[in-house]
């Protein structure tokens, strides 16, 4: 067995190359051994971190994949029904941020772990548990997430309003309202994301 100090889980990832599915498999495997085997391992924060990266990529990849497979398939009902996959999947990827989310709040790189962990409960559908990673982002001062967390907690916000009726909508709507205002406020003027907040903002 490897000492945990020999153990180089940034040299996994390193190995893997782009559409490389054996490297990318290789290194998820090393890493998810590394955590079973060190559970309380220094380095097991970036290992997760880096073990949530890959596994997004697995998902995205397998998700195009079957995507190539359906439109091959053409009209060949049966084929289209079996696949039937309309997103990637995700709840690895997610086991592995939350954990570190959860666990480790001091984390040099929480602000990026809690914003991924935002973007994949965004892409479940899951707007209440984006909201509040995205929240948790905006409270970090210096993070280079903290402008794009605003703008994608003011859609969170949206999404929950257009689900709601009476007094919890108009909130909700209000919330949204404030988090495209302080998406303006904070990306440079020229951004893409400084236009589609201030364009959001005229809708809620």
């Amino acid at each position: 067995a490897m000492s945990a100090q020999a153990a180089t889980p940034a040299r996994w990832v390193s190995d893997v190359r782009a559409a490389d599915d054996a490297a990318l498999d290789s290194a998820i495997a090393k890493l998810e051994s590394f955590l079973n085997e060190y559970p309380s391992s220094n380095v097991r924060p970036n290992a997760l971190l880096q073990l949530g990266e890959l596994l997004v990529r697995r998902a995205d990849e397998q998700f195009a994949q079957t995507q190539r497979g359906t439109a091959a398939a053409g009209s060949d009902s049966s084929t289209s029904g079996r696949e039937g996959q309309i997103r990637p999947d995700y709840a690895p990827a997610i086991a592995r941020y939350e954990e570190l989310v959860r666990r480790y709040p001091n984390f040099d790189r929480i602000d990026a772990a809690a914003y991924t962990l935002g973007t994949l409960y965004n892409a479940e559908l899951r707007y209440a548990d984006a909201a509040r990673m995205f929240e948790l982002v905006t409270t970090q001062d210096s993070s280079r997430f903290r402008g794009e967390a605003f703008f994608r907690l003011g859609d969170a916000n949206f999404e929950l309003a257009s689900k709601e009726r009476g007094t919890a909508r108009k909130a909700l709507f209000a919330k949204a309202a404030t988090a495209y205002e302080q998406a303006t406020k904070i990306n440079p003027p020229n951004s893409d994301i400084y236009f589609l907040a201030l364009y959001k903002l005229g809708w809620s």
